[in-house]
């Protein structure tokens, strides 16, 4: 989460859900499932599933290569 924060933009909107919380809506796991997220952290950007969340370890590489950071 925080090299996510680190890295976006200042217009970048960044939506950081726990699940081990949950959320009043139940967006949280709703999105677990759209996204089929099998585990966590995971991250999505433009409605997709990074890559790097589905098969390794987030690196700040990974994530500026799916676009975050960019305007």
């Amino acid at each position: 989460m925080e090299l996510v924060k680190k890295l976006a933009c200042d217009s970048c909107e960044v939506k950081i859900y726990d699940l081990n919380a949950g959320c009043e809506t139940n967006e949280c796991r709703e999105k677990v499932e759209t996204y089929g997220i099998i585990r966590v952290p995971a991250g999505a950007v433009d409605s997709k599933l990074l890559e790097c969340c589905q098969s390794g370890n987030i690196t700040e590489e990974s994530l500026r290569a799916a676009g975050i950071g960019k305007q």
